[in-house]
């Protein structure tokens, strides 16, 4: 999760605590979900790409956001699937 984090822009930094109860209710502590696709969207007119990662065993997707702020890409909107 520390490695994730430093991925996101400081608003999802923010969220922090409410990220790590979704993963800890959904076992991804422990272990990642493991990824069968991959789907990149076309840049917005702002620069921003949204990337879903659709998870193995039609667990759905986790969908998310991310902006070039310079010097790296910073997530800024992470959707996991429909809680189950």
């Amino acid at each position: 999760l520390d490695a994730l984090m430093a991925l996101c822009s400081d608003g999802l930094q923010r969220r922090r605590s409410s990220i790590e109860r979704i993963f800890e209710r959904r076992g991804w502590n422990r272990s990642r979900p493991a990824v069968d696709t991959t789907e990149i969207g076309a840049p917005s007119k702002n620069g921003a790409v949204a990337i879903d990662f659709r998870l193995a065993g039609g667990e759905g997707a986790v969908a998310t956001s991310w902006e070039y702020w310079h010097p790296a890409w910073r997530m800024t909107r992470l959707k996991p699937p429909e809680s189950r």
